[in-house]
């Protein structure tokens, strides 16, 4: 009876570890791992912090999620580049995003100040060429005069409209 208690009991604790490893590495890889993460983030002027760690088993690399410590609703991808080994973030990334969407947001507000909410949809398809993909939903069709005005703002403030999508979707219905 002792015998079998103490195998489950090992058992149980290799499975643990197993556990451990596969989200986590090993204990001093992943604290490592966060320590280069944090002095990777003191480069910025902004105060950071880290939200979480994990390791990724099947590429063998640390990966997380980091925030301003000022707007924890700002987040972004840090992580280490599987090729590399380099630590990259996503925080220019964010940065252009959410620039774009107030951009964007206020442009169509101001030509469309009827639309359905929430405001558009704005992605970035192409960081460097600060290239968009707006999805913009109103009740009605939306004049040909008016597209044109809102592409060439957009363009005026220094974006690429790459795919600027209207869709008519009247109240109450999907």
């Amino acid at each position: 009876m002792k015998k079998r208690w103490t195998i489950s009991g090992i058992g149980f604790v290799i499975i643990l570890m197993v556990v451990i490893y596969v989200n986590f590495g090993l204990p001093w890889n992943y604290f490592e791992a966060r320590e280069a993460f944090q002095q990777h983030l003191s480069s910025y002027k902004e105060e950071m912090e880290i939200d979480k760690v994990h390791y990724d088993f099947l590429h063998g690399g640390y990966h997380g999620e980091a925030h301003l410590k000022n707007n924890p609703d700002f987040q972004f991808y840090i992580g280490q580049n599987q090729r590399t080994g380099q630590i990259e973030d996503g925080y220019a990334y964010q940065r252009l995003r959410e620039r774009a969407n107030k951009i964007v947001n206020a442009i169509v507000n101001r030509y469309l100040p009827t639309r359905l909410k929430p405001g558009p949809e704005v992605e970035i398809t192409n960081f460097e060429q600060k290239a968009l993909e707006i999805n913009i939903v109103t009740e009605a069709a939306v004049d040909n005069q008016v597209k044109k005005k809102i592409k060439q703002a957009i363009i005026q403030s220094g974006f690429k409209p790459d795919q600027l999508m209207f869709a008519v979707k009247r109240r109450g219905r999907d």
